[in-house]
Formats: structure tokens, C-alpha cells, sequence
């Protein structure tokens, strides 16, 4: 049994059970020069390229050559190794993003031998810059009043890059407008007024955003944002704080929770403070939200769920209540819905059946149980453990690939049942169980036997003649019946069903 414990002292909550095969074998296994061998190789490397050789060391007293195969780790069948040379070469493309580690399990034996060794070997997946930064849209709209003043955060960019590192960190620019009284935040995205409005102009701007990454060469994409200057009538007698609000709520928050509080000011002296007015704009990203009227909170109507939805924009209106002829304004909110570990792993079968033919050597990966979980991040990475027999099988805990490790006789055990627990890394973790039915198929791996017969002995049948009183004489005729022998074969059907014939037609006398 083996307990784990961890710095402070806390203990697992369950042992492992640990069971060990001892083989009766004449020739000491192979044994690896390393435990765990480190590799890197670029996810745009073509087919058929060397990622790195893993070596292992035949005993003193064998001159066999050595097999290497990859016994778990790569059901995609990425990677393959000279089963001689020990070296590891890509046989499919690549890609960091969707797999930026890959952990194998190697095994080398004597080709004589049914012992084997393994080793660790971690593959590095190294990002180049293959993705371009993506806009949610490809072109958007603003509408902003006359009198806006400069300095005034008009729009907010944001756009997305699935390469990692500097291939993944975005720059934003003005490629072109038309007039350049617009300037952007490098590293936010955040469009702003330069200048000031006022007098005859142009009453609609277009203007080109380009986002590109740090990438060599990088990579960019574009998008047109088309801004609406509105005639003012009067000067506004508010103006909002900020022209972009932005705040980050947990999904787990129940209806009423509070979220943020915006505020919108007069302009100018006031001889008393006036009594403000807000509203939220009707939509479907709004109709999550509420808001007080008098004091600018705004509040959860429903609870959220990251998995639908993860980001919610709308506007909100400002104006003064006693005054009807003051112009409203308004002012953009952006809610950014942080994941909670609120859904459990689920398994695509919670019963899967496989087969896998016996044979007199471990055979490696037999299956994969796969495994799915909504939520994103530590909450949606998933490991996978056996809680049952461990003697003819072990489980790849990153892949989800049930590996024999030892040799599967049907003669032995034709049936094994284990159960699957897949967990994930979210605080506190969710689990589920699958069960998995593995049958061992028959092959023609034994040969008939006669029970009559001790092995490596001859069966002998008397033919009497008249001087030797015997149960059979000579002289009778021809298919005389003279004896029956029977044979057992402990393989199943075709694979058992024993023909007679005679292999020789030689005579004993005494």
C-alpha cells in the first residue's frame, strides 16, 4: 500500500494498492539508460521528422537484439519509434494549441522475452505563430454626440489569439481613418477622441483597426469601425465617469448580487445636487441585468452561465429627472463571466466494451475511455485513475488509455471488469465512474493433446496374431474396428476442433 502526503502533513484520503508480477525468466530484462527522456520539436515540423532516440541496454548475457514500441501516450498516432533503433519520428502534423505536451510510455524488451522496461518520454510541442489575432466581428459600429469631449473613450477592441507567448500577446493600431482624429490604445484596444467635434465636419468616420501579434513574422487581422457623429441640439448637462465600464462576476452568484455601480455627473455649477435617472437599453445581453434607477447599481436578474455565455454587452442611459428638456447620455458596460467548477466530468459511454486477443506478451494500449467536461481551464482538465484491478491493467491518467500490461491468456480469464474514475482539477474537484467489460479473445495458441498419451511418449496398439491371445486377430477383414483415441485442444471453436489422420504407416512387431 502507498499513502501520499503532502508538505503540510495531510494525508490521501486512500491508499493505492501497488501489485507487483514476479516472471520466472532466464534472461534479466532490458533496461533503459534514462528514466525519463525530455524532448522539444515545433508543431510546424513535417512528417517523418526526428524528435529524439531513447536507448536501452540489452543484459550481459544476451546477444538478442532489442524491440521498442510506444505502449501508450499517443492514441492519435502522432508519433511511431524504429522498433531497432529506438528512435522517435512524427508521422502527423502537430499542433500546440490543441496539445502543447505529449507524454509517452516506451517499452523495449528482448524479442525472446516477455519482460519488458519502460521509460518516460516528454515531448515539448513548441508554439510557432500559425494563428492570427481574430476580431468577434469583422465591423462595427459607434454612434457619439457632437459634443463629446476629447479624451473621451469611445470604443473598446478586444481581440483574441490562440498561439501562446509572444505569438499570443496583440498590439493594436489605427491602419487608416478618415479624419485622423481618432487615436487607440496599444496594449487595450480602447478607441479614444483626439479632438474636438465642434463646427461642420464630417457626420460619419470610418476608421481600419488592425490587431497583430508579436510574432516573427506576425500575423493581423482588421476591422472597420464606422463612427456615427450625431448632430447636438443643446449641450449635455450630464456625462458619464467613464465611456467603457468593465467588471468580472462569477457564475456562481445568485440573482440580486450586486455587480457595479456607475455615475453619471452634471456638468457645470449646481446650486443643488439634481436627482439622476438610469435605464438599461433593451437586449439579450441586458435582460441578465437590472439596475437601480436612483443610484446606478447594477445587479444580476439571473444567474450566469460561462458555458453560454461569456461575455455580455449593453448600454446604459443617464438623465435628470426634474429637467425634461436635458439630453440623455450614455455609456457602455462590458461583463466578463468567470468559470466556477459547476459541471462534472461525464463520460461519452458509462459502460464501454472492448476485446483485445490473448497473447504471450503485454500488448500495450487497448482502448481509450474519453471523457468530457463543460467548464474551462483547471475546471475542465481531466485525469483518469483505475479503481479496480490493477493486476492485468493500468491507466494513461492524461489520455485515458487502458493499457495491458501484462500478458492476457483466455484460457486463464476470459472476462475482466474495471472501473474507471475520471476527476477534475477545480477546488473542490467533481468525479464520475465508468465501468469498462474487457474480453479476451481466443487464438490458436495451444495445440491438440492426447490424454491416452504421456507428452513426449508413443502410443502403442497390439495387432495379435493367433499364437498371442489378444482382443483383436489377424486375419479379419479389412476396417476391422481396433481401437479409438481421442485429443483435447484447450483453445475454443475452429481453434479446438481436432482432425485424424495418420502420419505414418509404419509396423511394430514383438
Amino acid at each position: 500500500m502507498v499513502c501520499a502526503r503532502d508538505g503540510g502533513g495531510l494525508t490521501s484520503v486512500t491508499n493505492a494498492e501497488v501489485t507487483i508480477h514476479i516472471l520466472q525468466i532466464t534472461l534479466a530484462p532490458t533496461e533503459f539508460e534514462r528514466p525519463k527522456y525530455t524532448f522539444s520539436v515545433y508543431e510546424d515540423v513535417p512528417e517523418d521528422s526526428p524528435v529524439g532516440t531513447v536507448k536501452a541496454k540489452e543484459s550481459l548475457n544476451s546477444s538478442e537484439p532489442i524491440l521498442y514500441r510506444i505502449s501508450s501516450g499517443d492514441l492519435d498516432g502522432k508519433f511511431f519509434i524504429h522498433p531497432w533503433l529506438g528512435t522517435i519520428r512524427t508521422q502527423k502534423p502537430l499542433d500546440h494549441e490543441t496539445q502543447p505536451v505529449v507524454v509517452l510510455t516506451i517499452q523495449a524488451q528482448l524479442s525472446s522475452s516477455p519482460a519488458c522496461s519502460s521509460t518516460e518520454v516528454n515531448i515539448t510541442v513548441i508554439d510557432v505563430n500559425d494563428n492570427s489575432p481574430v476580431f468577434p466581428k469583422a465591423s462595427d459600429g459607434v454612434t457619439i454626440s457632437q459634443g463629446t469631449m476629447p479624451g473621451t473613450a469611445l470604443y473598446y477592441a478586444r481581440a483574441t489569439d490562440k498561439d501562446s507567448g509572444p505569438n499570443g500577446v496583440i498590439r493594436y493600431t489605427i491602419a487608416s481613418q478618415s479624419p485622423s482624429i481618432f487615436s487607440i490604445d496599444l496594449g487595450l484596444g480602447v478607441v479614444y477622441l483626439n479632438e474636438s467635434l465642434a463646427g461642420a465636419g464630417p457626420r460619419e468616420c470610418t476608421l481600419t483597426l488592425m490587431a497583430q501579434d508579436l510574432g516573427v513574422p506576425p500575423q493581423a487581422s482588421l476591422l472597420v469601425l464606422t463612427v456615427i457623429i450625431e448632430k447636438q441640439e443643446q449641450n449635455p448637462s450630464l456625462t458619464f465617469e467613464h465611456l467603457v465600464y468593465q467588471a468580472e462576476v462569477s457564475e456562481s452568484l445568485s440573482p440580486m448580487t450586486p455587480v457595479l455601480k456607475i455615475q453619471a455627473c452634471p456638468l457645470g455649477p449646481q446650486l443643488t445636487t439634481p436627482q439622476l435617472l438610469y435605464l438599461l437599453e433593451s437586449g439579450t445581453d441586458s435582460a441578465a441585468f437590472g439596475i437601480h434607477p436612483y443610484t446606478g447599481w447594477i445587479y444580476l436578474r439571473r444567474q450566469l452561465d460561462y458555458e453560454s455565455t461569456q461575455t455580455y454587452n449593453f448600454r446604459v442611459f443617464a438623465w435628470i429627472l426634474e429637467d425634461r428638456m436635458s439630453q440623455n447620455v450614455s455609456t457602455s458596460v462590458i461583463v466578463h463571466v468567470l468559470d466556477e467548477n459547476d459541471n462534472s466530468p461525464t463520460f461519452l459511454h458509462d459502460v464501454l466494451f472492448l476485446k483485445v486477443k490473448e497473447s504471450p506478451v503485454p500488448q500495450g494500449v487497448i482502448g481509450k475511455i474519453t471523457a468530457i467536461d463543460r467548464d474551462s481551464g483547471k475546471n475542465g482538465q481531466l485525469s483518469y485513475f483505475l479503481l479496480s484491478d490493477g493486476k492485468f491493467f493500468k491507466m494513461n491518467p492524461n489520455t485515458g488509455e487502458l493499457i495491458s500490461w501484462v500478458a492476457l491468456d483466455h484460457e486463464q480469464r476470459v472476462h475482466h471488469q474495471v472501473t474507471v474514475l475520471v476527476t477534475d482539477h477545480g477546488s473542490p474537484p467533481r468525479n464520475a465512474t465508468a465501468l469498462v467489460y474487457v474480453s479476451v479473445t481466443d487464438i490458436n495458441d495451444n495445440r491438440p493433446y492426447f490424454p491416452q498419451c504421456l507428452p513426449g511418449k508413443e502410443l502403442h496398439i497390439k495387432v495379435c496374431g493367433a499364437k498371442w491371445p489378444c482382443n483383436v486377430l489377424e486375419g479379419q477383414p479389412v476396417n476391422m474396428f481396433v481401437t479409438a483415441v481421442f485429443a483435447k485442444d484447450l483453445d475454443e471453436g475452429n481453434n479446438a476442433e481436432v482432425i485424424y489422420s495418420v502420419s505414418s504407416g509404419k509396423s511394430y512387431y514383438p
